[in-house]
């Protein structure tokens, strides 16, 4: 799944979830980014828009080896 490709507001979304760790949520997310992530629109279709970012969401969870903790703390 992980794509390894630089992409806008990557760096914002890393230091979201390096920042918020196992209290990271994409909608919250969303929510202290919204501006920048509708600056950035490709796409006239706001589910592509959402599906691209929540995508990015996974791919950085992974990538960052919080999927873990953010497993651990859906189950508790």
């Amino acid at each position: 799944m992980n794509t390894s490709k630089n992409y806008p507001g990557q760096n914002a979304l890393i230091s979201y979830l390096k920042k918020q760790g196992n209290k990271s949520s994409y909608c919250r997310f969303l929510n202290l980014h919204h501006n920048f992530i509708v600056a950035s629109i490709f796409s006239d279709n706001w589910k592509d828009l959402d599906n691209t970012w929540f995508t990015h969401f996974l791919e950085e969870v992974e990538r960052l080896d919080l999927n873990k903790v953010l497993k651990e703390k859906d189950n508790s």
